[in-house]
Parts: structure tokens; sequence; C-alpha cells
């Protein structure tokens, strides 16, 4: 026998404020973990829902027709009736088919969590690339879940547009999603080819730094732990800082001069999150390249978060992923804020980007690994192997080069951060 469990997770329904926010019910199977019953309401939050019902049903298994079951399934149904529900998200992955059986049963839009991440995406996207990026891996998430999504666009209506105002109706909108398959892998290909080409251009713009090798220092993290607060305290800039959840999509740079007269980029880059959907994230890689090319990482964490060791290993974790090998620097924010009372370590850096407190600390740091960041190497290549040059002529200095029987012998000066590129070819 099932164990069915609703919760109110303490939400007042009759006081809230939903003159501009769809009422939303969150759905959860076998969650033991209060976190990710906050982290999905503020996600709601952050598309402009509120949260009035959060579901918790456990049970043995998952339904493989409706994931909750059929009793559980009619109880919200009449739950999303009674309380004028307008949203339903479920915080686990819905199938084709589960979308279908849900939706037809509540008569609502119904969203799994990837689908309102994507949504939450669309509402941010501000650049043609960031919007690029987003339509791309909404129509990846789509492509297979066209045939159960014929009934919620009819209840969204045409013409949404990616700034629709309702929940779920951001992004590519109704008259993309009606057309067959076959166009919409044409138009995912079309998008790929355009990002492809942005990401080109960027390499030409990142060619002059690589050259004169102006270091690089950026700031990723998990989504809301103060990136652009801190971005703007190191910078002077004053990019826009919300209480939200991927508040920043697109990346940005500064120039600054730090300490030791070294000029230096700082960009700011997405947050992270914890399952960040797959096509997110091969959609936005361009973007993140960012961070696979920075000198330095400041992996940015909200001390006053309880999370916070989750969330740092979740953005290590993607860096990984992505094939990262700058230095990180781990970066506590927000401790003017935190209850923790855990004395930090002299070694670690812990700042408040907000009151700009600790930055001296951190600035110290960023010098340390810097004057480190240069290594001199030697390099025999065969004769077979003289196209390295044009990555010794790209990414060293100091060179030299004299050739002999074998082959050339190189002695030139890289970063750090480009040793792999010449691993095959070192000689001590």
């Amino acid at each position: 026998m099932n164990n069915d469990k609703t919760l109110n997770n303490n939400i007042d329904t009759t006081n809230a404020n939903f003159d501009h926010h769809q009422r939303v019910a969150i759905v959860f199977v076998n969650c033991t973990d209060e976190y990710q019953i906050q982290e999905l309401t503020q996600l709601v939050n952050t598309a402009n829902g509120q949260v009035v019902l959060v579901v918790n049903q456990n049970r043995a298994t998952m339904d493989n027709a409706s994931l909750i079951g059929s009793g559980k399934l009619d109880e919200l149904s009449q739950q999303v009736k009674s309380l004028n529900i307008e949203v339903v998200v479920f915080q686990d992955q819905l199938s084709p088919s589960q979308h279908r059986n849900i939706q037809d049963k509540v008569e609502c839009i119904v969203l799994d969590r990837t689908n309102l991440i994507l949504d939450i995406f669309a509402l941010h996207a501000t650049t043609a690339e960031g919007k690029i990026q987003v339509e791309l891996a909404q129509l990846k998430y789509t492509l297979p879940k066209l045939r159960s999504m014929q009934g919620e666009l009819s209840r969204q209506g045409a013409g949404a547009g990616s700034k629709g105002v309702g929940i779920g109706t951001r992004g590519p909108g109704e008259t993309k999603l009606e057309t067959d398959k076959r166009k919409i892998r044409i138009k995912i290909d079309m998008l790929k080819k355009r990002l492809l080409e942005i990401q080109k251009q960027r390499d030409v713009l990142r060619l002059p730094r690589q050259k004169n090798m102006v270091p690089t220092i950026s700031l990723v993290g998990y989504t809301n732990a103060g990136k652009s607060t801190l971005f703007n305290a190191l910078t002077g800039a004053n990019m826009l800082v919300e209480d939200k959840l991927f508040a920043t999509l697109d990346t940005t740079a500064r120039s600054i001069t730090l300490p030791n007269g070294t000029n230096a980029i700082v960009t700011d880059t997405v947050g992270f999150i914890s399952n960040l959907p797959h096509d997110l994230v091969e959609s936005f890689k361009s973007t993140l390249e960012e961070a696979t090319q920075a000198d330095i990482i400041l992996n940015v964490c909200d001390y006053s978060s309880p999370e916070v060791n989750k969330h740092i290993e979740v953005t290590k974790n993607l860096l990984a992923e992505l094939g990262t090998t700058a230095e990180i620097i781990d970066v506590y924010n927000k401790i003017d804020i935190s209850s923790v009372n855990t004395q930090l370590d002299s070694s670690i850096i812990a700042v408040s980007a907000l009151k700009r407190t600790g930055l001296d600390k951190l600035r110290e740091r960023i010098v340390s690994i810097l004057n480190n960041r240069f290594c001199t190497i030697k390099l025999m290549l065969p004769f077979s192997q003289l196209n390295v040059l044009g990555l010794v002529n790209k990414y060293g200095k100091n060179t030299t080069i004299n050739y002999n029987d074998e082959g050339a012998e190189v002695l030139t000066t890289v970063q750090r951060i480009y040793l792999t590129k010449f691993a095959d070819y070192m000689v001590i």
C-alpha cells in the first residue's frame, strides 16, 4: 500500500499576492530532501510563478503511466481545480506518455524540472547568442515530446513567442512546435551552425588576449551565489543583480588592474545547478568555454546556504565535464549573512561581495597564482610533427628553435593551462 503524503511546506496561500504570478503546484516522488523542495520553489518563483501546493508521493516504484499513480493523480486533479492551479511542475523527468496522461487528467500546463529551467533561460536570454542557445536546447528537449505537447499548446494559446507571459509558454512558441520532426531537425542544424559561427568570432577576439598573454579570471558557481555582485565589486561594473536563479545568462567581461600592476580580464558566466539539463549544457558550451579557457576560476559559493558543500561539488563536477584545467579558487561569499559559526581556515577565501570585505585577500591569491602561471618547456618535434610549431607560435613566447638531424628542438615559455597541448613532445 502506498503511503501518500501532501505537504503544505509552510506555504501561506491565504495572503499571497497572485496578481502577477501563476498559481503552481510542485510534485515530488519519495522526496526526503527539504532542500529539493526549496530549490524547485525558488525556480518557480524565478519563472514568475507562486507555489501554492507541494505534493510528495511516497511509493515503492514510480508509476509508468503517471509517475504518481492513478489514485494520487485523481487527488491532484481535484486540488488543481479547487485551488485554481494553472501549472503543475514535477521534480522528476516525465516521459512523453506520462506528460500526456497527467496533462489530460489535470487539464492545465504540466512541466518537469528540465522544462522549467529551459523556460527560465528563455525568460532571461537577452543577447542573440543567448536566445539561439536557449532555442536550441528547447527544440532538442521538445523533439521527442511533440505528440504529447499538442494538448498543452492549445491551452497555452498561439503566438506566445519567446517572451510569453505564462510559465511554459516561452521559447520556440506554438508555430515551431507544431511543425514536423524533420523541419525541427533542420532548425536545430541551422542553430548549431549559427552558434559555431559565433564561437569562431569569439575565438578570433580571444587571440590577441592569448598572444599578449593577458590573464583571464572566470567567475563560476552555483546559481544565485553572488557571482554578479562579486563581478561588480572586482571590476567596478554595474551589472544587474537580482535575487533570482539564472539572472545572468550571457557572458560579460571587464578589464581590471591587479595590485601588482598586471592587467587581467574578468568574466562572469551562467550559474550552475544540480542536474543541469544535458541539452542546456551542450547548447551553452560555447559560452561556458570562457571558463575552460581561463587562467584562474573563482568558484563562488553561498556560505550562508546549508548546501554550500553540495554546490561546490556540483560546480567542480561540471567544470571537470567541460575539461577545465585552470586552477580553481573556492570563494565563500555572503559571510555577512551566514549563520554558520564554524571558524574558517586561514587559507580559505571568505568575502562579502555586497559589503566588499575580504577582497584584498582574494586579489592577493589571484596575483600569487598568476605569478606562477608560466613555465619554460623544451620540446623535441620530429620532422613529421613540425605542424606543432603552429601551436608554439600561438601559445608560446620567448621561443627559440634549433634544427638537427632528428627534427626541431624548441624552447618556449607557455602558460601552465596549455601544457597538455605539448605533453607528447616535452623532454626533460
